[in-house]
Parts: structure tokens; sequence; C-alpha cells
């Protein structure tokens, strides 16, 4: 993949933004177990298009296990998240592998660890989990890229059911557990992580979506309508409040929940988007909740929030009704240069499009062509790209039950779905056939993380998908069936200081007929991270493309270029091409 820095054309003032369920009697049956059926990934013989699994030459054998005990314990049919990440500073994506493990006060005998792959080129992983000290072992979820010390070298913050993990990067692959001194090690049942400069001080804060309140042999036992052992549901457990944490600059933080507004606010809280939402200049944050009404809290500026998610229009659907909400994704569907949002439901209800109309929110799920294809879905991941490069942000989504459906797809592993991809034309998302991307739609998986990136240079969105009780699955990103729609170009951010990422900065490409606003967030799909380079589809537009970019303390700077295929270096304050 080429890349180049494109000279700034003018620099001034200002600021913006972000990134990006179930009954109760008898003897039970006999326990879920491990998709033994899944251990390897399907093959077919249809020639790839979208995306091709390349995962049988990827050295990458990671399958996840949720450690069943037979109790239908809540943490097993939830997680788990993947990162996608440049461990070693090499310039490609590394992947880290997020496991079920050790519960604190249950004895669940060998339990597995977090894997770290490093990207060798050509679709080449080797397993450094041992030597680089990145193998986790306590009951994994989420799994959340940050440089705590604004020194280049990316860290991880693992969340779990029980202490919450944060490992220090020494710049080479090799990672120092410094939860104890950071101050992040929250013991409850953490989930959604998002990083970014709340108090605008330039290092980089963090909100934590914390899910249930949940403890070894607090489940009730549940019944599904087909009268066999199942799960039981969110509501059949108290919502645990999250917690906010500022950054003191020096590698530690303060829980500064209380002083926030954000203490006594208890719901079940999944994924999360952080975003300048009503264009006021400060971060604000949208928590998914299962369940309950979701949750945006406004920055007010002062080191406070306050919830205004039922007043701007994004707290339930049309119906008034809250949603057993999960993934969340944020970008500018509408080109309208402010963030909306998409969120990923359960089976019975649809995924819901809040469309963002200058600060208050509209459910436009029906508009955008959303109700009849999602509803028999249960869906957690989400992401949205320019799959065809037409300028359009089409829409893939990891599908899974987490209770026993009455006619499942597989009667042996009664929680499988198909996972879904779905292109957007004139404001709507359609769903393709099974058929038309077997990559995606062909196995039947308990879908739930999905990390994007690209893997192997050449431009194109790759996904790595993380099935419950499955193993992970590699997607290489492969053109469209009648081939793209236009050029794409790639563009990355630089700067100095703290947050060398430019974590909530706001870009916009301007061309003939319209403009695209991306942003910059590491925050990807349920439980995962991804690459913040932000890549646009051009469809047919010709001539110079226009970008402003306006970084995180609010400063603007304009560049122009012509030169389309590749990624694209914004550096800050810098007059100089680099690579």
């Amino acid at each position: 993949m080429r890349t180049s820095a494109i000279r700034p054309i003018l620099g001034s003032c200002c600021l913006i933004l972000l990134t990006a369920g179930c009954g109760s009697g008898d003897a039970p049956p006999e326990p879920p177990t491990i998709d033994a059926a899944a251990t390897a990934p399907s093959s077919t013989d249809l020639p790839p298009a979208w995306f091709e699994d390349v995962t049988a030459r990827t050295g990458v054998t990671f399958v996840h296990d949720p450690t069943i005990t037979g109790d239908f314990t809540y943490p097993e049919p939830i997680g788990a998240g993947a990162a996608l990440f440049d461990c070693d500073g090499d310039g490609d994506l590394d992947l880290y592998l997020v496991q079920g493990g050790r519960i604190p006060g249950l004895d669940a005998g060998v339990v597995g660890a977090n894997r770290l792959y490093r990207n060798d080129g050509d679709w080449r992983f080797v397993d450094i989990s041992e030597e680089s000290g990145a193998g986790d072992t306590w009951y994994g979820m989420g799994s959340f890229v940050v440089d705590i010390e604004g020194d280049g070298d990316l860290d991880l913050y693992v969340t779990n059911v029980g202490p919450n993990v944060l490992l220090r990067n020494d710049g080479h692959g090799r990672f120092e557990d410094v939860t104890a001194a950071s101050g992040l090690g929250d013991g409850g049942y953490g989930l959604g992580a998002a990083f970014f400069d709340a108090d605008g001080d330039g290092d980089l804060d963090l909100y934590l979506a914390n899910y249930v309140v949940w403890a070894p042999g607090v489940d009730p036992v549940c019944w599904s309508r087909g009268s066999a052992r199942d799960y039981c549901g969110p509501s059949n457990y108290t919502g645990a409040e999250d917690r906010f944490y500022v950054n003191r600059g020096d590698g530690t933080f303060e829980d500064a929940t209380a002083r926030a507004g954000i203490a006594g606010v208890a719901r079940r809280g999944m994924g999360l988007a952080v975003a300048d939402f009503d264009d006021d200049g400060r971060l604000d944050v949208y928590v998914a909740n299962d369940g309950d009404p979701n949750t945006l809290w406004i920055n007010r500026g002062d080191g406070t929030f306050e919830d205004r998610a039922v007043i701007l229009g994004c707290a339930v659907n049309a119906g008034g009704a809250p949603e057993a909400s999960m993934g969340v994704a944020c970008r500018d569907v509408d080109d309208d240069g402010d963030p909306d949002l998409l969120i990923t439901h359960l089976a019975g209800e649809t995924h819901t499009f809040y469309r963002n109309d200058g600060g208050f929110f509209t459910d436009a799920t029906s508009v955008a062509g959303l109700g009849r294809w999602s509803t028999p879905d249960t869906g957690f991941g989400l992401v949205l790209e320019d799959l065809d490069r037409d300028g359009d942000d089409d829409l893939v989504v990891t599908n899974g039950a987490v209770m026993r459906p009455t006619t499942p797809l597989d009667a042996d592993r009664p929680y499988v779905e198909r996972d879904r991809i779905a292109l957007a034309d004139n404001g709507r998302w359609s769903a393709l056939p099974a058929d038309a991307c077997p990559a995606i739609s062909g196995p039947l998986e308990m879908g739930r993380g999905l990390a994007v990136g690209d893997l192997d240079g050449d431009g194109r969105i790759d996904l790595v998908l993380t099935p419950n009780r499955g193993p992970v699955r590699l997607l290489r990103g492969r053109p469209p069936p009648d081939g793209d729609r236009g050029a794409w170009i790639g563009l990355r951010l630089r700067q100095d200081g703290p947050n060398p990422d430019a974590i909530g900065a706001r870009v916009r490409v301007a061309m003939v007929g319209r403009t695209e606003t991306r942003f910059i967030t590491r925050l990807g799909a349920y439980l995962c991270s991804g690459d913040p380079v932000v890549r646009l589809g051009l469809g047919e537009t010709g001539g110079p493309l226009e970008i402003e970019v306006r970084w995180p303390d609010g400063m603007v700077e304009r560049f122009e270029t012509t030169d389309v295929g590749r990624v694209h270096d914004l550096v800050r304050r810098s007059r100089t091409a680099a690579p």
C-alpha cells in the first residue's frame, strides 16, 4: 500500500469530535457445547465476491471457549472481541483475540488465555502470546487500543468479567500489566470502553460501560419457549453503573464517576460511541443499553455530563420502547456533517437508525430500509464502510442468538445465525442474499465481534469475525462482482503530544457534488478496536479533493490533493512530505 503526506494549504482554528434477552422448571438437559462443527472455516466453490475467507492460510487457529459450566451462566453467550493494531511498530496490523477464562469465585478448571498474533505479511500470522506477555487469563469480553502515555506505542485495555486489565506496550510488542498502578482495574462486568479527551487537556480519558451486576451462583433457572433449559435474559439481572476515569497525564487515572454526574445511573451498557453529537466543540458519549433506554451523555465542558437521550430522541425507538441494544456504529451516513447512529438489536426488534438532524435525532429505521430484513436477526457487531467505493456506506452485521429460538437454523447448535451484508443505495440498505457473499453469510455461527482494517496493505477493507464458541475468521476484502464504482483515498492523522493519532478529530473531504465527513476513532464494532485510518470511496467524482481537518483541540488545517488510490498521512503543522 502506498502512503504519502499531503501538504496543508491553510491553517486556522475551531473544534469537533469522535470517533465512530428470555423463562423457568425441571432438571436441565445437557448444557451447550463449543461449536465443534465450526472449528475450521467453511469453504465454498463459489468465486470470492466482496470478501474471501482466508483463515486457513493465516496460521490463526484461535477458537473462542466461553468456559461452559453447565449452569447457563450469563457471561457465556456475551463475548468476545478483538483488536487490530500495530503492536511492534512495523507498519502493519497485528491481531489480539479475547478468550473466556477465569472468573473470580468460580473454579472452571483449566482455562484459556487471550492471544496475540503478529502480522508477518502475505496473510501469515505468528502467535507471540507467551513472549509478548499479552496472554491475559481473566474472563475476557472486549479489547480496546489506546496510547496511554502518548509515546506512540499502542497499549491494550481488556474488559473482563472481573478485573479489567491495562497492558502497556514497550514499542516492540512486549507488554507489561500496569493495571494496579493505572487505577483502571474495575472489577465489575465490563464490556465497552472508549478512550477520548473529555476535558480538553490533550490526553485520553476513559468511559467504561459495565453490563450487569453478576457473580457466580446468582443465575436463575430459565427455560426457552420450547421448554429447553436456556440462558436468562437481561431483565433477570440488575444493571450496573458505568465508570468514568480522568487521565492524570502520568499513566494513572482518577475515578471521576461521581464528580462527572454519571454515578447512580445503573443500566445494562454494551456498545459505545463517542462524538460531538450537539456540535458544541466537546466530545459526548452514547451508550447502547440492553433492554434499558439508551444514554447520551452530553459533555457540559465543566467536567460533568448530562443524559439528554430522551430529549434529543435517541433513547428509545419510534414507538417509545427501549430495545435490546448491543452494537453501535457512528458515522455521518447522510452527508450533512453530523454523526448519525446505527444500533443492532435482539431478534424480533429491528436494527435502529437514528438520523442526527442538527443535534436532535429522528428514528429513520423504516426510511433506511432496515425493518424487514433485520427483524429475524440478533445483531451484535456492525460496521459501516463503502465496500464498492460508490460513495455510500454499506453495512456488515454479525448475528448470533442469546436465547434458544423456537425453530433454530441448526438443531444441534441452536444459537447460530447468519451474518449479513447490506448495500446502501439512495439512503436505504438492502441485504444481499446469502449466496451473494458466502464468506459473510455462508457459515452459521454465534456472531459477536467484528474488527476492521487493511491487513494486507491493498487499500481494501478486511474483516476479523470473532464468534462466540467458534473459530475466529479472517476475511480478505475483494472487489464486488461488477467491479468497483470509483476510486478511493485513505487518510491517517498524525500530531505531536499525548494523542498522536488525533482521536476525536473530524475530517471533511469536499469533492464535486458532495462532502464526506469522518470522525477519528479506534472504537470498532461490538467489543472491538479497529484501524483509525479513514477510507473513502469516491464514486464517479473527479477533480481535486479539498480536505479539512479539525484537530481535537479545535485547530483547523486544510489540505488538497488529486492523488487517490493510496493512504496519505496528514501531519499537523507539517509542510514536508513523509511516507
